[in-house]
């Protein structure tokens, strides 16, 4: 599988923090449609216009729920989606050492060579995001 590009939007706080509130909302300016494509710890849009695929991922209530334990985010929608984005909502997460967030850009043809390459390639578990850059 292979993308054309990907971009990584990573926010890492340093040292024991209290989190009151995290909003992270990443959007495009484009007039393509868009449409929801999460899977299993993955929260996920895609958009496709004049043979261009770009989608966007970040982690869902599960994957964070593994992250910040005793939340109760597994059962939660901490994304919302819109035509040209997406806004990722979290509220009293209370105190952590080094907390992180991302988003995951992935650019392609559309149709694409391999199908679900830009897909798999936003589905990124976080720890390893964090130990590539």
């Amino acid at each position: 599988m292979r993308v054309n590009k990907c971009t990584i939007v990573l926010l890492k706080i340093a040292g024991q923090v209290e989190l009151e509130r995290i909003d992270l909302i990443l959007v495009f300016e484009t007039t393509a449609i868009g449409g929801p494509c999460s899977g299993q710890c993955l929260d996920a849009q895609e958009w496709s216009k004049d043979g261009q695929l770009v989608v966007m991922g970040t982690e869902d209530g599960e994957a964070l729920s593994y992250r910040f334990k005793g939340l109760g985010l597994e059962d939660q929608a901490v994304t919302e989606y819109s035509s040209r984005g997406m806004h990722l909502k979290l509220g009293q997460l209370g105190a952590h050492k080094d907390p992180s967030f991302h988003f995951v850009i992935a650019e392609n043809n559309d149709p694409e060579a391999a199908e679900d390459s830009a897909w798999f390639a936003v589905d990124q578990n976080h720890e390893y995001l964090l130990k590539k850059i």
